[in-house]
């Protein structure tokens, strides 16, 4: 009998520290959420709807890329601040900046900038993040080092390239 009660007790700590651990998940999740909202408080998506969508695109997108919800919400923050609108975001950069994280196994938040900034520098342009993402895997398979050191190019030169209609 104390070899059951043993068993139990080992298999009750188990369970509150699983339920421990999915707490905390959860506030880490919220707590981007929190800082997304900050991002978009007093702009044209400062709505219930856009949080919504944008709460429900963090939650589903990860999963598919081997990223954590709070990760993809952090992409969904990045995004926001680099005044990317709420449909931008859902419309397809995050999951290509999960996409582009993920092909070059890269940091996610590295990953989003670079999405982010070219976004950014190139939307003029009609750039979709797809294609973004596309471009800048292709540019790296053929040129020596990743997608990293190519973002960080195209940050000294980006703004001048599509100034000048480089697309």
């Amino acid at each position: 009998l104390s070899g059951v009660a043993k068993g139990l007790g080992i298999f009750g700590a188990a369970a509150i520290a699983g339920f421990g651990a999915a707490t905390k998940a959860s506030m880490d999740f919220d707590k981007e959420m929190s800082n997304v909202h900050a991002a978009i408080y007093g702009s044209a998506d400062d709505t219930a709807e856009a949080l919504g969508t944008l709460r429900i695109a963090a939650l589903t997108s990860g999963a598919a890329f081997g990223y954590s919800a709070r990760d993809s919400a952090a992409a969904v923050n990045e995004l926001i601040r680099a005044g990317r609108s709420a449909s931008d975001v859902v419309g397809g950069e995050l999951k290509a900046s999960l996409a582009m994280a993920a092909a070059d196994n890269m940091d996610l938040a590295q990953a989003t900038s670079i999405m982010a900034a070219q976004m950014t520098v190139f939307a003029s342009s009609g750039a979709t993040a797809a294609s973004v993402a596309d471009t800048l895997a292709a540019g790296a398979g053929v040129a020596q080092g990743g997608i990293s050191e190519l973002g960080e190019a195209l940050k000294y030169v980006g703004a001048n390239a599509a100034a000048s209609g480089m697309d």
